[in-house]
């Protein structure tokens, strides 16, 4: 017995497409698929469709994405994308053993838990020659910059939409130095969450703004 196959059949009996003059094997398998992984759970409340999600957290790292399963072939070379492997969270939630709010709004986990913002003064001035140049954060430890992620800064984040548009299924997205180029500048400016700011002004007096994107 093919169960994809009869599956494939009762669909097409449902919505009266015999043929794939209509409707494709392959497209029908993406919406069995989608609708498997993304409504069956949330429709039918089995426990058998719950597991336990823990992960550890890194130093001066503070926004998370859940993983993603990796892309499908499925019969015919229909590909599909990849989603998310969790498709929601419900309490409780520990953190070291230790059982913590769960939070689903920003505004309320932000009225306990406000973002602080720590502004910095002019840390170096120009003198009109050419770069590179090497600028000391006074907020580091020892006025030397670690290792990422930084002791005291947090870094930026890439949202789950920025992963997949990279095409690359690891968090946090990072690639080779001979891909880092291309794959930088395919992330989409409105995915990504910077978090430090470097602010100048060009000899012409016009602002310049540099910000980390949460790459490393």
């Amino acid at each position: 017995m093919n169960l994809l196959q009869d599956i494939i059949t009762y669909v097409r009996r449902i919505i009266k497409s015999p043929s794939n003059a209509v409707i494709s094997d392959n497209l029908i398998i993406d919406y069995i698929n989608r609708f498997w992984i993304l409504d069956i759970d949330a429709r039918i409340q089995l426990f058998d469709l719950k597991t336990k999600y823990q992960f550890q957290t890194i130093p001066g790292v503070d926004k998370y994405n859940m993983p993603l399963y990796s892309t499908q072939t499925e019969p015919g070379s229909q590909t599909i994308g990849m989603y998310p492997v969790y498709q929601g969270f419900i309490p409780p939630v520990y953190i070291n053993g230790i059982q913590v709010p769960f939070q689903t709004q920003k505004n309320q986990f932000f009225n306990i838990w406000p973002n602080v913002v720590q502004n910095l003064g002019v840390i170096g001035q120009g003198n009109g020659t050419a770069g590179p140049y090497s600028l000391q954060v006074p907020l580091l430890p020892g006025n030397q910059p670690p290792n990422p992620p930084l002791d005291g800064i947090l870094r930026g984040h890439i949202d789950i939409a920025g992963i997949i548009a990279t095409g690359l299924n690891v968090d946090p997205p990072v690639t080779d130095d001979a891909g880092a180029a291309s794959a930088i500048a395919s992330v989409p400016v409105t995915s990504v969450d910077a978090a430090v700011f470097i602010t100048s002004i060009d000899a012409t007096g016009a602002n310049v703004v540099v910000s980390d994107s949460g790459w490393f």
